[in-house]
This record gives structure tokens, C-alpha cells and sequence, in this order.
């Protein structure tokens, strides 16, 4: 194929799905090239990166606020450079301030297939009709996330999940255990503060407050603390400093090895829960933001909860801890009531497991290769490629 596809993820976790998705299209045609707005696995992957997108991704309303001469910017840049090299196909990659609005742009020039939807079932459900008339085709990676755009006439079609295959379920607890050397009997309380460091910095505290009351009650108490790569060590020294009375090992980059070894987790709201919930991994959410994002998002939520294994579950079966409700003591309190009675761990063990339905069962990325290929060979022609006006 001469002609390269564009790409745009504007989020870590955006970047390993487009990592994926290159991988799986250079699959079916090594000859493919890469272009767009990115991080470091996408460019590893040999997408040829024109500005690292999630360098400055916004964590709510007021960083977008703050950042939005920078955001218009790169924008600039994504509609010149689309423009220059009149793409097969422009790929976007869920960040729907963004990419909703650069498909308004371009759909009536190029070929425009959104992968990862936006989550507008919790958001905003009107956006379906928005993102209809932008896009010519969403690839979803729940399954319930098709019905969320019926009666739109939008050509959707479900992958399923890339973590399916990103999991491995072989990890033995008494090896990563006796790795960091931590005996059986000992409790181990994961803490997984986000990958942000705007996250780590008002999470990470609050975990640790509740580690503190947790080792009260069992004085034999361990807590491995995930370091995401994304956020710089010393954000992590600072806050732990703090908290020299715990028993506390650093675990870099390893959430699969923290959730699997862990006896229960505190779990930052994000790609982690749903590695939980494959893994069957018990835990809490906890979930701080600048308050007023809060009170923006909380006027726009049009479900329930946040945890998506609750929003797969249509029920609450991970208690939720959001804001000014992540106190150190209630978040104490409910590890305590699950690690003092096995049989509401296995309860909720047996919850999350009957939710992974609704995340396929594997090969995502190749699933998404192959329409996105098949979709750009049976609509070749129908784009002018040009851009008429701005």
C-alpha cells in the first residue's frame, strides 16, 4: 500500500493500542507506513511520530484549560500534515476532545475509522449523532458499546479487548512473593496509584493513610507499590518518604506481577482495574482529580459508577471511592471487612469473572487490522484526498 495511514492517540494507554494495531497491520502488509501524533510505542513500533501527543495529555477540564494554546497547536500540525500526505486512511485513537474534532475536518476528504470509543455511554449519549456524522467507521472494544450507537446508521463493529491477550494468567503469587522476599505469611496490599503524575500525587497519600490503619489492624502487612515508568522517580521518593513506618517495596512497570502476588489492591480508576478484573484480582477504586473536573464530570455522568468492570457488571461489585469519598479510614475499613472474610473475596472473584464476556476472547488488534483494511480497500477511491476548505 503506497499510501501511508495516519494515526492519532493522545494517552498512554491510546499509544499501546496504537503500538498494537501498527504491529497487526504490518501483518497483512509489511509495505504499510506509519504517520501521526503519538508516544514512544507507537514510534517503536515504526510509526513515524510528528509530535508525542500523550507528552502532554490533559487529566480534566482544567488542564485542558490550561494547556489549550498547546493542544491548538499540535492540532494545526495534524490537519497540515494529513493534508501533505493524504493518508489511506486516518486512524483515531479514543482522546475524543481531540479526535472528534479533527474527524469533522477530514471526513469529507479521507477515510476516517475510530478505534477505542469514546465514552460517551457514560458521558454524554447524544455525542452518538456527533461522532456519526465524523466517522465512517468505530471499532469498540466492549461488546455493549455497539448498541450504544443505535439508530445512528454508524457502521460498528466490536474487536473485543486487547488486554485479553496482554494478561498473563500464569504468574505464580509465591514467586514474585519470594522474589521480593515476602514469606506467605505475610499480607499483601498492592497499591496502584495511575500512570499520571497528577494522579500518583493525590492518590498514592491517600492509599497509604488507609496502608497505615491496614498494618494497625495486621501488623504483618506488605505493600507493593507500582512505580508507572510514565512518572518520574523522584514524585515517588518524595510521597513514600513519608511513610518510612511501612513495610513497602517498589514494584517498576510490573502491575500484572503486583496484582497477581497482592492478597488485596487499592487500584487508581483507569487500565489497571480491567487488569484486575482479568486476573480475578481483588480490589478497591480510588479516584481524586482537581475538584473542580470533579464537579464537571459529576454533572455529566450518566451512570452510576466509573469502575468499568461495574459498568460491565450493570451492578456495583467494586466498592467505588471517588473524591471527597476517599477517605483513608472508609477505605481502611471496607480492605479490612474483605481480608478478615475470604468468602466476600471469593464472591467478588467470582464477579469479576463473569464480566470478561464482554471483552472477547483475544486477537483484538489483528480483529481491528483486519476491518480497518478490509474497510479502506472497498471504499479506495471515494475520497477526494484534497482538503477543499478549513
Amino acid at each position: 500500500m503506497k499510501q501511508p495511514f495516519f494515526l492519532v492517540a493522545g494517552e498512554h494507554s491510546g499509544d499501546q493500542r496504537g503500538a498494537d494495531l501498527i504491529t497487526a497491520l504490518r501483518k497483512l502488509d509489511p509495505s504499510i507506513s506509519f504517520t501521526g501524533l503519538g508516544g514512544h510505542l507507537m514510534e517503536a513500533a515504526g510509526c513515524t511520530i510528528i509530535f508525542n501527543l500523550p507528552s502532554i495529555a490533559a487529566l480534566g477540564f482544567t488542564d485542558v484549560i490550561r494547556q489549550y494554546g498547546k493542544f491548538q497547536k499540535v492540532f494545526s500540525q495534524a490537519l497540515n500534515a494529513v493534508d501533505r500526505l493524504k493518508p489511506a486512511a486516518v486512524i483515531l485513537i479514543d482522546f475524543p476532545g481531540f479526535n472528534i474534532r479533527l474527524a469533522k475536518k477530514i471526513k469529507k476528504r479521507f477515510p476516517v475509522i475510530y478505534y477505542v470509543s469514546p465514552q460517551i455511554w457514560a458521558w454524554a449519549p447524544f455525542r452518538k449523532y456527533t461522532i456519526a456524522r465524523s466517522v465512517h467507521k468505530m471499532l469498540t472494544l466492549f461488546k455493549f458499546e455497539r448498541e450504544a450507537y443505535r439508530g445512528t446508521g454508524l457502521d460498528v463493529e466490536w474487536v473485543g479487548h486487547p488486554l485479553i491477550d496482554q494478561i498473563n494468567r500464569n504468574l505464580k503469587a509465591s514467586e514474585i512473593r519470594a522474589r521480593y522476599g515476602v514469606s506467605e505469611k505475610e499480607t499483601v496490599i498492592g497499591l496502584l496509584p495511575g500512570s499520571r503524575e497528577k494522579e500518583v500525587t493525590r492518590v498514592l497519600p491517600v492509599m497509604l493513610d488507609a496502608g497505615k490503619i491496614i498494618a494497625e489492624s495486621r501488623p504483618k502487612t506488605v505493600f507493593f507499590v507500582s512505580c508507572s515508568g510514565t512518572v518520574k522517580k523522584p514524585v515517588f521518593d518524595k510521597i513514600l518518604a513519608d511513610f518510612s513506618g511501612l513495610k513497602i517495596v517498589r514494584v517498576n512497570g510490573g502491575s500484572q506481577e503486583l496484582l497477581t502476588a497482592a492478597d488485596f489492591s487499592l487500584v487508581c480508576s483507569g487500565t489497571a482495574t480491567l487488569e484486575a478484573a482479568i486476573l480475578q484480582a481483588p480490589f478497591l477504586l480510588i479516584y481524586k482529580t482537581a475538584y473542580l473536573t470533579y464537579l464537571f464530570a459529576r454533572n455529566l455522568m450518566q451512570i452510576p459508577f466509573i469502575g468499568m468492570a461495574n459498568v460491565l457488571a450493570k451492578r456495583m461489585i467494586i466498592p467505588e471511592f471517588i473524591q471527597h469519598k476517599a477517605r483513608p479510614e472508609a477505605i481502611a475499613q471496607r480492605a479490612l471487612f474483605y481480608l478478615n472474610n475470604p468468602e466476600s473475596i471469593q464472591k467478588m472473584k467470582r464477579d469479576l469473572k463473569s464480566v470478561l464476556g464482554e471483552l472477547g476472547d483475544g486477537r483484538a488488534a489483528d480483529r481491528a487490522a483486519g476491518a480497518i483494511f478490509k474497510f479502506v480497500q472497498t471504499t479506495a477511491g471515494s475520497f477526494s484526498g484534497t482538503f477543499l476548505t478549513r
